[in-house]
């Protein structure tokens, strides 16, 4: 089976924080997966899939704002791991019964 990786993203303002501003990129296109990301630590703030139903939903847990991030306690959205493990992981599949 071959593995395609759909490079293509569009960046545009997503909010304002204490921080500074805070830009989201999106990485897919329906009815794909579509992964939201913000360049606030690289954060995860959506992923859409559509379910066995045919709804699109999103099945993150996180917050609905980037502030709300840099307030809370809670480790939401994180990118946890190494360049190596995601490097054996390439073109890995899980099926989600």
């Amino acid at each position: 089976m071959a593995c395609t990786h759909d490079r293509r993203s569009s960046g545009g303002p997503r909010g304002e924080t204490s921080a500074g501003p805070v830009r989201r990129i999106t990485i897919g296109q329906a009815p794909g997966p579509v992964l939201q990301v913000l360049d606030l630590g690289a954060t995860m703030h959506s992923l859409e899939v559509t379910c066995g139903d045919g709804v699109r939903r999103n099945v993150l847990l996180g917050h609905a704002t980037p502030q709300e991030y840099l307030d809370s306690t809670d480790y939401l959205g994180g990118t946890i791991g190494r360049y190596e493990l995601a490097q054996s992981l390439n073109c890995s599949t899980y099926v989600l019964q």
